[in-house]
């Protein structure tokens, strides 16, 4: 698999992909390939059970205010 692609898929996933044209072309290239398929279909239950499991807790403002003046000083 191209490494490209899995990261398409990846995007498609979390929902990254705002250009409605390329998710269905995505989509129509995942559906004609099993391996793609099966690619999907498990970066989608990994998703899901992060979602589920993983705490909802805020981010710590220390982390917050550290990110802040790294993208400023970009």
């Amino acid at each position: 698999m191209h490494i490209d692609l899995l990261e398409e898929i990846t995007a498609l996933v979390d929902g990254e992909i705002s250009d409605a044209k390329r998710v269905i072309e995505l989509s129509d290239i995942i559906n004609s390939d099993n391996n793609l398929g099966f690619e999907r279909f498990i970066q989608s239950k990994i998703k899901s059970v992060c979602s589920q499991r993983l705490a909802k807790e805020k981010t710590p403002i220390s982390i917050v205010e550290s990110i802040k003046s790294k993208i400023f000083l970009l």
